[in-house]
């Protein structure tokens, strides 16, 4: 989880945030290559006077900033040290996290949701998986919302987990597909519609990556909806039919453009992430 400036994992630290600023080397906004066994180091990151923090209970002695825990306790650790337990000093804190002041308003009106006991669950999904161009032998979606994406959308990025030259996915790769405008008319805020029935399994908001999305459990295959312009309008556990509108096209999180980012992994084999496009196709031809 790296973002284009080289902010890592869950609480989007660079490099050098997390491991201290007087480790050699790195640019300006604080992003360095380094080796993640140093970068993880409790010991380095005690000399090199950074906020990363081994979050875990017990202690397993790495700072990890992909590990949830670890993420978490350090964004406490540099926000304290920003000010955050001072009267008044958390937006100062905040504010020295991410220099924008939309940003603060938006950290503290989440706060303040959590406060008040109105937040909206978000479920983690698990990390992993390999991948597979091909598509289960017993699917089951909506024909129509099928074809509405094969026909409306174009798909802009395909499925290449291995790694694409675009310009923006890069080794990384892609394990979806881009669905994208296919002439000059703009799909900012068009309909985004469950192609499956289901369990709503989690729901992102705001997340660095996939901005608002959804993720929806139809038996061992999981749906993803991702960069929709607007929060989702449905919560984690809630049951979707086939062709229940579920958001809109956006452009949040990661995106150069609207579009949406559709993913499907088989969680009986680990969690493979698999091509959507010829489960769309296979369903487009025979499902419900």
């Amino acid at each position: 989880m790296v973002s284009p400036v080289g902010a890592t994992g869950h609480m989007q630290f660079m490099p050098l945030t997390w491991i201290g600023w007087s480790y050699p080397g790195g640019n300006r906004l604080g992003n360095a290559s380094i080796p993640k066994s140093i970068l993880t180091n409790p010991v380095n990151i005690a000399r090199y006077g950074g906020y990363g923090v081994d979050g875990d209970n017990p202690a397993d002695g790495i700072a990890d900033p992909d590990d949830l825990e670890d993420a978490i306790f350090s964004a406490a650790n540099y926000l304290a040290a920003s000010g955050a337990t001072k009267p008044s000093g958390i937006r100062k804190a905040v504010y020295s996290y991410n220099h924008a002041n939309w940003y603060v308003e938006k950290v503290l009106s989440k706060a303040a949701l959590y406060v008040s006991g109105n937040a909206v669950e978000v479920s983690v999904t698990p990390a992993g998986g390999g991948s597979s161009g091909g598509a289960p032998g017993n699917i089951s979606g909506s024909a129509s919302v099928a074809k509405y994406y094969l026909n409306t959308f174009r798909i802009s990025t395909p499925f290449a987990p291995g790694g694409i030259n675009d310009g923006v996915h890069g080794a990384r790769g892609h394990r979806g597909i881009d669905l994208a405008r296919k002439g000059s008319k703009s799909i900012l805020g068009m309909p985004i519609y469950s192609v499956t029935d289901g369990v709503v399994e989690a729901v992102l908001i705001h997340n660095p990556e996939a901005g608002n999305g959804v993720r929806v459990r139809s038996g061992n295959l999981q749906y993803s909806y991702i960069h929709m312009q607007n929060p989702p309008p449905v919560r984690v556990g809630q049951q979707i039919k086939a062709g229940q509108q579920i958001g809109q096209i956006g452009s949040t999180g990661f995106s150069t453009g609207p579009h949406l980012d559709f993913k499907v992994r088989d969680y009986s084999s680990g969690g493979t992430f698999l091509n959507p496009e010829p489960i769309l196709r296979k369903m487009a031809a025979g499902g419900k």
